[in-house]
């Protein structure tokens, strides 16, 4: 029997009684000097103070609240996590969007169809001047990497041709590497062969039984070929 079961089962007499000895006792004369008075027993009306049940009482007043507190700290916090990330969902579909409108714009089409025809000949002669393409392929790569457009809408987008303009830009020759020499700028086209990489890899490891590597030249003619032939007025 713990100490709150003994206070509760104290008769209510025991109040009493003592109340009578007490008495009794400063009729007598009261106790020795230098005696201390024997203390009178805890009435049975203070049970219900017991410090198990008012401690117990104080816990769910207070934990109660925290906890429901935090419960719609952490709701709301994920919640609008989801909906930040719906956002640049639809932020990133937007905006990739208007790039393929772009990019298929006659002053696109022209850049892309004097790029390709320059990259498929045999001894290639001069360096176009028109090079708004890589421009374009680089700003691409840039909010790409920097995680304001979503990497597999960007792929599924654009990836055929930025891995094809990247493969003949670096095979049998590479020309960014050139540049990057020649003008002692190491992060000439750094976005957009960061793109092309991550898309060759992406689809080495989708594929690797199909032996994408050793056919990646290929597949890349075959793309370039199609580029050159485009209808810039369409």
């Amino acid at each position: 029997m713990d100490a709150c079961e003994s206070i509760r089962l104290l008769p209510r007499s025991g109040y009493a009684t003592a109340g009578i000895h007490h008495e009794r006792s400063n009729a007598g004369g009261g106790a020795s000097r230098g005696q201390p008075n024997v203390p009178s027993p805890i009435p049975n009306r203070y049970a219900h103070r017991c410090p198990c049940v008012a401690v117990a009482g104080i816990d769910l007043t207070i934990w109660v609240p925290i906890i429901g507190t935090w419960v719609l700290v952490v709701g709301t916090l994920a919640f609008g996590y989801w909906q930040l990330k719906q956002n640049q969902h639809l932020h990133s579909t937007s905006t990739l969007l208007d790039l393929r409108e772009r990019y298929y714009s006659p002053r696109m089409r022209q850049a892309r169809k004097e790029l390709s025809s320059w990259l498929l000949q045999p001894n290639r002669s001069e360096e176009p001047d028109n090079w708004e393409l890589g421009v374009f392929f680089e700003l691409l790569g840039s909010l790409t990497r920097s995680r304001l457009l979503e990497k597999r809408l960007v792929r599924n987008a654009f990836g055929t041709w930025v891995t094809a303009y990247y493969t003949y830009l670096t095979q049998p020759v590479n020309r960014i590497e050139a540049w990057r020499k020649e003008s002692n700028d190491p992060l000439i086209f750094a976005d957009f062969e960061w793109l092309a990489k991550e898309t060759i890899e992406f689809e080495r490891r989708r594929a690797p039984a199909a032996g994408f590597g050793p056919s990646l030249l290929e597949e890349a003619r075959y793309v370039l070929e199609a580029e050159s032939e485009i209808d810039v007025a369409a």
